[in-house]
Order: structure tokens, then C-alpha cells, then sequence
């Protein structure tokens, strides 16, 4: 298994996006763009991510849509697994089991 790990692109701060919740803050568009620009650079080295994974942060969530859309691939799957309250191995070896 290759696992590619791509963090959420830039996002604003809380009062700038007009949301409650460190959760619900949404992509910048200088983090869109950041984002399609390193998909198109894994891409381009070869990467083809049989699946998608993402928190359920929205900027995660957006992050993974971003991605997806360059690689031409199926849309992201949000897990719980990945909303940082498991430490990385224990997602190393979750993951290893999907």
C-alpha cells in the first residue's frame, strides 16, 4: 500500500470565515489552489490514489474534493477515523486494516 498524506489547504480564521467552530472553517482560495497545484504535482510523479480519505472538517473535506477532481477519482470518503483524536499510529494501523 502507498499512502499519500496531503493536509487541508489554507483556510481563513475563525472571524474571517464567519463560522463557530474551528470545524466548520472552509478553504481559502489561495488553499484551493495550493491544493490543486500539489495534486497536479503528485499526479504528474505518478500518484494514483485508489481512494480518498478525509476527516470531517470542512477544509478537510474541500481539500479532499480539490484532489479528487484533479486525480479524476471517485468521490472522498469521510471517516472518523481521521479526526484527530487517534494518534498516527493508531491510524497507520486502521488504516492498514481497511
Amino acid at each position: 500500500m502507498t499512502l499519500y498524506v496531503l493536509r487541508h489547504g489554507k483556510s481563513p480564521q475563525l472571524s474571517e470565515a464567519g463560522v463557530e467552530s474551528d470545524a466548520e472553517r472552509p478553504l481559502a482560495d489561495e488553499g484551493r489552489e495550493a491544493v490543486r497545484r500539489m495534486a497536479a504535482h503528485l499526479k504528474e510523479e505518478g500518484g494514483k490514489p485508489s481512494r480518498i480519505l478525509t476527516s470531517p472538517l470542512v477544509r478537510a473535506r474541500e481539500t479532499a474534493l480539490e484532489a479528487a477532481r484533479v486525480f479524476r477519482a471517485a468521490a472522498p470518503e469521510e471517516t472518523r477515523l481521521l479526526d484527530n483524536s487517534l494518534p498516527a499510529a493508531a491510524i497507520l494501523e486502521k488504516l492498514r486494516l481497511m
